[in-house]
């Protein structure tokens, strides 16, 4: 039986860390203010315009006041962290390895530093993990 990816992705970014939120109150506003953090890994062969196109698109600051409620002041910001030691390209292939793909050292240089890692910068149970299952399943495996 063959599992095939519904959403066929083209073009691969880099990864992401867990993205944080954090809030306290804003004294000189008056307000909540509600900070999300998300932190950015990009491959190695991104160019530092494209990298800086992503984090100037994930940052902004907003006040929301919804009727009824006070104000609350968000902040989205974006960090720029360590570049990853592979491309884009290499992400593709570990995405795509199935059961029977040969498991290179590539491949598990990936799937270390995908552990911790997620494809999308959502909060919480949003996130989605970077791990290939099967083959970390294959790397971790109890022979």
């Amino acid at each position: 039986m063959r599992v095939s990816n519904i959403n066929n992705i083209q073009s691969f970014k880099g990864l992401w860390a867990k993205t944080t939120i954090k809030s306290d109150f804003d004294d000189i506003m008056g307000v909540l203010k509600i900070i999300k953090t998300t932190y950015y890994h990009p491959f190695k062969d991104e160019t530092p315009e494209e990298i800086k196109s992503i984090i100037d698109s994930n940052k902004v600051a907003y006040i929301e006041e919804p009727e009824g409620e006070k104000p609350k002041y968000y902040i989205n910001e974006c960090k720029q962290c360590t570049k990853l030691p592979f491309d884009s390209s290499a992400y593709k292939s570990y995405l795509e390895a199935t059961s029977s793909t040969r498991l290179s050292r590539t491949l598990k240089m990936v799937n270390y530093y995908a552990t911790d890692k997620y494809k999308n910068n959502e909060y919480g149970d949003k996130q989605i993990t970077a791990v290939n299952g099967m083959v970390d399943y294959k790397i971790n495996k109890v022979s």
